[in-house]
């Protein structure tokens, strides 16, 4: 009997945790020159503690490579504004967040209010509820990319 209830709670140990789920979003830098990008987070209670900004190559976008964390000298974070400032170089990906589940939430639960993507060729300015939708899939993760 004491088996069986340890091989149940193993079991029920693996499906809870097979079933969180994460969807990244990202901003791809498909140009040949580097990009400014600003995203700035919603206000929400208690301090702004934001993830540290990730990345990695784009030709690793789809496989398992992890994500490396950008020293801090790297980005700035403004905590009055709620943003972090990125120069992201060529043919790289930036990890901007993660939210819960498969695909985008709601507005109401989209940890986003502006995203801004500056570089050689122009300018992306997401704000409002357009930020949430300028995230397009793109096989494993979501991403706004300039090209």
């Amino acid at each position: 009997m004491r088996k069986l209830s340890l091989f149940a709670l193993v079991i029920l140990s693996v499906l809870l945790n097979g079933c969180s789920f994460s969807t990244a979003l990202v901003v791809i830098n498909k140009s040949d020159k580097p990009v400014e990008v600003t995203y700035q987070f919603k206000d929400s209670p208690g301090s702004f503690e934001p993830p540290r900004p990730k990345t990695k190559p784009v030709a690793e976008l789809d496989d398992d490579t992890p994500w490396l964390e950008l020293p801090a000298e790297q980005y700035v974070t403004n905590s009055y504004n709620r943003a972090i400032s990125v120069t992201l170089a060529p043919k790289t990906a930036l990890l901007v967040d993660r939210v819960r589940g498969p695909g985008i939430p709601d507005d109401a639960d989209f940890p986003l209010s502006d995203v801004v993507v500056r570089g050689a060729y122009g300018t992306i300015m997401f704000h409002g509820q357009q930020v949430r939708k300028g995230f397009v899939k793109e096989d494993k993760v979501y991403a706004i990319t300039y090209r």
